[in-house]
C-alpha cells in the first residue's frame, strides 16, 4: 500500500478532566453510612473501609492494603497510615467522625 486508508478518519477528541472527581457532601455521607446495617462483622467491615475512604480520600487499594498496625494513636490522637501503588506512605491523623468509631476497638 502507497498510503494509509485511515488517515483521512478522525477519531473522538480525548478530554481530560483534572480535579472533577465528585466528592460525597456530608449529608450524602451520613446518609450512606447510617444506610449500612452494623451487625455483622462484615458490614463494619464495609463502613469502616467506606468511612476511610470519604474522610481521607483515600483510593479503595490503599484502604484495602491496611494493616492493623497502620492504624496508632500518637499524642493521644488517631493516625492511620495509607500505602499507595508505588509504595509511597502517607500519614494522616484521622477525622474526628473516623475516629470515634470502628478504628478505636484495635488500639
Amino acid at each position: 500500500m502507497s498510503h494509509n486508508p485511515a488517515a483521512s478518519v478522525r477519531g473522538p477528541a480525548h478530554r481530560v478532566q483534572v480535579g472533577k472527581t465528585p466528592v460525597l457532601d456530608s449529608e450524602d455521607a451520613r446518609r450512606l453510612l447510617d444506610s449500612i446495617d452494623t451487625g455483622t462483622l462484615v458490614s463494619l467491615r464495609d463502613r469502616a473501609l467506606i468511612s476511610l475512604m470519604i474522610y481521607s480520600f483515600a483510593p479503595i487499594g490503599a484502604a484495602l492494603g491496611m494493616k492493623v498496625e497502620d492504624v496508632y494513636t500518637q499524642s493521644r490522637r488517631l493516625w492511620v497510615r495509607l500505602r499507595e501503588k508505588s509504595d509511597k506512605g502517607h500519614e494522616m491523623p484521622c477525622h474526628h467522625h473516623l475516629g470515634g468509631g470502628f478504628f478505636t476497638s484495635f488500639n
